[in-house]
């Protein structure tokens, strides 16, 4: 039987893009899905577009509410989805007509979690680079030795992408666990989560194919000094260290904490 998939789109301001990362996920092969867009406090044409779909296709759920933040918005999809199954796409992407389907037969096998490939685009949607992380295309069942050196050693060192629209998700895992965004980290909130996801997942895998589009806009192409992005990346830290804070007794998340902090900050640093 086939499984429903909750599609996620924060909408904030992406009126020129917004029709084709909405048309990407309603071609889709795997018909089995709900698309769910979180119209957080546009102040564009935005929202009247996500009205206009929702017009047009049943599948088209839009929620209206006050400026959030990506995380917010993000949370506001989570409590609303109704699938087994979750995917976060952002609003000026764009994803492969196969994306479902391929990720649909891996996760009927009983991964938690499968990851997949993409590609960086620009508003022309020319090529600038793969995202491959060729060395992470494998399956992981996670135990007690593996977990922490793969989190530390592969995923906290971007060798795996911790992007959460090139992952997809078994519903059962966030429910159960309530993994949600930290709504207070404004920067690079989706490590926190993707950190998360895999202390408590069993199972991962990740796709060779490449069925993401991530668009790298103009008026996001800043300098960004190294000092910058430290302490852009304070509250990143804090989040994981609460995170692992709530799963182990004081001594050891005292350990996992510096171990996975160090990690992630001799990556930025680099």
């Amino acid at each position: 039987m086939a499984e429903l998939f909750s599609v996620i789109v924060p909408v904030y301001n992406v009126e020129p893009f917004l029709e084709r990362c909405l048309n990407s996920i309603l071609k889709q092969a795997y018909r089995k899905f709900e698309l769910i867009m979180v119209d957080d406090g546009s102040t564009d044409n935005s929202g009247k577009i996500c009205d206009e779909y929702c017009k047009k296709d049943t599948r088209c759920r839009v929620i209206h509410q006050k400026n959030k933040g990506l995380a917010g918005a993000r949370n506001t999809g989570l409590k609303n989805a109704k699938g087994s199954y979750i995917i976060f796409v952002d609003s000026d992407d764009y994803i492969e007509k196969e994306l479902l389907l391929k990720v649909s037969d891996k996760l009927n096998e009983g991964y938690d979690i499968c990851s997949f490939c993409a590609r960086r685009v620009d508003e022309q949607q020319k090529l600038l680079y793969e995202m491959r992380f060729d060395s992470m295309i494998k399956e992981i069942s996670f135990n007690e030795e593996n977990r922490d050196d793969v989190i530390c050693q592969d995923i906290l060192q971007y060798k795996a992408g911790w992007e959460v629209w090139m992952q997809a998700y078994r519903k059962s895992l966030l429910d159960e666990y309530n993994i949600m965004f930290d709504e207070s980290i404004k920067y690079a909130e989706d490590i926190p989560f993707t950190v998360e996801t895999l202390l408590y997942a069993d199972r991962w895998i990740k796709l060779p194919d490449i069925l993401y589009n991530y668009t790298y806009r103009r008026q996001s192409l800043s300098v960004i000094s190294n000092e910058d992005i430290i302490s852009k990346m304070s509250g990143v830290r804090t989040g994981i260290c609460n995170i692992l804070d709530g799963k182990y007794s004081s001594g050891k998340a005292d350990e996992m904490k510096k171990k996975y902090v160090s990690s992630l900050m001799s990556y930025i640093n680099r």
